[in-house]
């Protein structure tokens, strides 16, 4: 907010500038604003490059970051494998891409900082020169030569102001864009119409019905399992990581959908009640 408010007083000078050059001698005013094509065409050409440059930071910086969680969450299993000098190194490539990453967004962020002074002092070498002969030739007071100065200087500093945080904003821009594509995303587990709460006296029986399913077409994880556990009853899922044990638990809360068969709790199908009311559960 803080910065949107700033950018907006900063066009209000801007425009107030250009008001107070062209009464005081559009000519002159004129000729200074011609640098003006320049820097739009700088920053037509600045602003995709930008963008994709701070996408690209952030992205590394999350592919980093969630390395490291992960690295520190599973310690105990990276060190019972002796798996520290492979760690290192696949997170020391992640470090190496997000350094490159973010130092190609700060060499965009800060470019366009030099581009505004050289501009600006070309503007000046224009008032300079041209208002100089004007001033020599009687067309053009002194005052107002130097008038055009002070304006000039003023004129290019909310230019500069607006370039540093249009930086700061497209860097917010970049974080929430990953925001709204996570949010984006498409809900895929979802309550059919006409299904029903689960019911308060719902003894709980868990029981699985030829269930397949997998994460991805064509590589089902569980293959027609069958099972039933009464409630009270104590059932131990054991195997090697990845054989599903996991799975079979988020089918029981349709965390996702069977490819086939059904998944009962209480004698029916979780597909057919609320998914608040199964969490309730």
């Amino acid at each position: 907010l803080e910065t949107s408010v700033l950018s907006v007083g900063d066009l209000v000078l801007l425009v107030g500038i250009i008001v107070a050059m062209l009464l005081l001698d559009w000519q002159l005013g004129l000729l200074t604003l011609l640098v003006l094509p320049v820097l739009f065409a700088v920053r037509v050409a600045w602003l995709p490059r930008a963008r994709v440059a701070f996408m690209a930071a952030h992205e590394a910086n999350s592919v980093a970051n969630g390395a490291l969680a992960e690295a520190i969450h599973g310690v105990r299993t990276v060190q019972g494998m002796e798996r520290q000098p492979v760690n290192f190194e696949l997170y020391a490539d992640k470090a190496r891409a997000t350094l490159e990453a973010n130092r190609t967004a700060s060499k965009y962020a800060q470019v366009m900082v030099p581009i505004v002074d050289g501009l600006t002092g070309t503007a000046m070498a224009v008032v300079v020169v041209l208002g100089g002969s004007m001033v020599l030739a009687g067309q053009l007071e002194v005052g107002v030569m130097v008038t055009f100065l002070f304006y000039i200087q003023r004129f290019f500093d909310p230019i500069r102001s607006l370039t540093m945080q249009y930086s700061v904003m497209q860097r917010a821009m970049a974080s929430g864009q990953r925001l709204i594509d996570v949010l984006d995303v498409p809900v895929e587990i979802a309550d059919a119409p006409g299904v029903v709460d689960l019911p308060h006296d719902t003894q709980g029986a868990v029981e699985f019905r030829d269930v397949t399913f997998g994460y991805v077409k064509g590589h089902p994880i569980l293959r027609h399992i069958s099972f039933k556990v009464e409630p009270g009853e104590t059932v131990a899922l054991v195997g090697p990581t990845g054989s599903g044990k996991t799975s079979t638990t988020a089918l029981v809360h349709r965390f996702y959908d069977v490819w086939e068969g059904e998944v009962l709790v209480g004698g029916r199908d979780v597909r057919s009640v609320t998914q608040n009311s199964l969490g309730r559960h």
